[in-house]
């Protein structure tokens, strides 16, 4: 459903089966926290789909900027030592 400002609302449980790997409680997390708006209608929790993109977009690009600390040992990878390449990615 697409409301007059242009927002498209889905319900919940419709948002979780849309993005694959999406938990419902990964989405409620981000209900409770503010990063997706929601309504309840009737005993049915319709969210935002655009904000539950923002926020699942948001998570994935905050993984890929987790950095390996000083003191991990280094990451071998079919002969290679990737941690140099991780610690110049983090300083990026």
């Amino acid at each position: 459903m697409i409301d007059p400002e242009g927002v498209e609302w889905v319900r919940a449980s419709v948002a979780v089966g849309r993005l694959p790997g999406l938990s419902r409680s990964t989405l409620d997390s981000w209900v409770r926290r503010g990063r997706v708006r929601r309504h309840r209608v009737g005993r049915e929790a319709w969210v935002a789909w655009d904000d539950v993109l923002s926020a699942e977009a948001a998570g994935f690009l905050a993984a890929r900027r987790r950095c390996s600390r000083r003191g991990d040992a280094p990451v071998v990878l079919a002969g290679v030592d990737t941690r140099s390449r991780m610690v110049q990615d983090c300083r990026q």
